[in-house]
């Protein structure tokens, strides 16, 4: 029976009352505007006790305008959940009774972290508990909080779902991360594919830094299974020239004036020499075998050239493989940050020629040219 159907002013006349116990009473057949009219005068209650009176709807309906409230007691009730906003940080609650009602699920804003850290006393226990991950961080907070807060913890806080729990204490129960965190299909898709796509840049990388050691080591084999080295009479040219393009006019100006034009030597170009198609490396290769001797014209440039460096390394194998002669021509200082490792073993191994502007080392210069070229040795 409900006895407050007909006393909608119930409690009118007591808005100073602080202290109401109710129990026994049935309020299942009342809605939550009801409960709201009922409750609602009692501005200055500080506890509030209604024990099994089958209150079933939102809980906001009876705590609402409570600001006073310390000690909340709903054992025994037919409460479902808790909607987010009724218990917050700034309440002044810090007991609060919710056992033996029907409540599976309570989310981080129903019952918020900072809120459950102030109460003295909190009961929770024998709910129809679902332990799902929803449930999770409440779980943790349990097995974390200070027992002496959580009244009948563990024994009183058992899982009713899903099946594989049930009956279980939630002291018991343990998430594992990828069931609380489910891979989505692109998820799936990138751990499946991520560690492949990563070894195929780490790859990519190796072969991008080293391509020009891979292309030094193929022409080795080749040069093993297919190379016949040529007699002096063979020889297309007297130098194979390796240049950076940032000094072709030096090439043009300088060097080629005086091997060509008052030494009369046949010098390989790659501007002018190289035929038009093919395979830049093998057209290199091919070109340095049919030279007598390689001559490298060293800058900064030339250092920072990738091409220019397989130049050099084809040439410092076929100085160390077939004793061809290597001319380093120096025409500026080599700067630390481009003293690469190629370019230190050359320098540090090979007398080197240094161009300079200068009349007298100017002189020499050319006399040095000549003599590694072997100008006048067989008149």
């Amino acid at each position: 029976m409900n006895v407050f159907q007909s006393l909608p002013d119930t409690f009118q006349g007591l808005p100073a009352l602080q202290i109401l116990r109710i129990s026994y009473i049935s309020m299942m057949s009342m809605s939550d505007q009801n409960v709201s009219d009922l409750f609602s005068p009692l501005i200055s209650l500080t506890i509030l006790e209604c024990f099994q009176c089958n209150l079933k709807g939102n809980i906001s309906s009876v705590l609402g305008n409570k600001p006073n409230l310390t000690e909340a007691k709903f054992r025994k009730n037919s409460f479902r959940f808790i909607e987010p906003g009724v218990f917050t940080e700034k309440s002044k609650i810090t007991s609060l009774y919710l056992n033996k009602n029907n409540i599976a699920h309570v989310s981080s804003e129903s019952l918020p972290i900072s809120f459950l850290n102030k109460l003295v006393i909190f009961d929770i226990s024998q709910n129809p508990f679902s332990c799902d991950c929803n449930l999770a961080w409440f779980i943790e907070w349990l097995k974390t909080s200070n027992k002496s807060r959580v009244r009948f913890y563990p024994e009183e806080y058992t899982c009713s779902s899903p099946a594989k729990r049930l009956n279980k204490r939630l002291a018991d129960v343990h998430f594992s991360y990828l069931e609380c965190h489910p891979f989505s299909t692109p998820e799936w898709i990138g751990i499946v594919c991520g560690p492949f796509t990563f070894l195929m840049i780490i790859i990519g990388v190796v072969i991008y830094r080293n391509r020009w050691n891979i292309k030094h080591y193929v022409y080795m084999l080749r040069k093993r299974r297919e190379y016949l080295p040529l007699n002096g009479e063979n020889f297309v040219y007297d130098g194979f020239v390796a240049y950076n393009k940032s000094v072709v006019q030096w090439v043009k100006n300088v060097l080629i004036p005086i091997l060509e034009g008052e030494y009369n030597l046949k010098l390989c170009v790659h501007e002018r020499d190289f035929p038009v198609g093919g395979f830049i490396n093998d057209t290199i290769v091919q070109h340095m075998r049919e030279s007598r001797r390689i001559i490298l014209v060293l800058s900064n440039s030339f250092a920072n050239s990738d091409w220019c460096m397989f130049e050099l390394k084809i040439a410092h194998s076929m100085h160390i493989e077939d004793n061809v002669d290597v001319i380093a021509i120096l025409i500026e200082e080599i700067e630390a940050k481009n003293m690469n490792n190629s370019m230190k073993v050359l320098l540090d191994n090979t007398t080197y020629l240094e161009w300079t502007e200068d009349i007298v080392g100017n002189e020499l210069f050319v006399t040095k040219l000549k003599d590694a070229m072997g100008v006048g040795l067989n008149d």
